[in-house]
């Protein structure tokens, strides 16, 4: 999340929206200060404190549940009987 600063940042590839967003710094982690793997800073600058790495994060969560479902179909292809 952002410690200090401000920023101007594009989240388009997590949700969609074209509009940018502004975050600015906070001693707490709050929703105005959050920041994601894939956005894209337009403008200003701040100090940042990485709190999730790895699977902890959103997208590592995301790619858990394609492996888990990769899994399954495999399964379901190669072994119908032991599923």
């Amino acid at each position: 999340y952002l410690i200090s600063g401000e920023l101007s940042v594009d989240e388009s590839s997590l949700n969609g929206e074209t509009k940018e967003k502004y975050k600015y710094g906070s001693l707490s982690k709050t929703d105005s200060n959050t920041l994601y793997r894939g956005s894209v800073v337009y403008s200003k600058e701040g100090i940042m404190k990485v709190t999730k790495v790895g699977s902890n994060t959103m997208y590592g969560k995301i790619a858990e549940e394609l492996q888990e479902k990769r899994w399954l179909a495999y399964k379901l292809v190669t072994d119908p009987a032991r599923c």
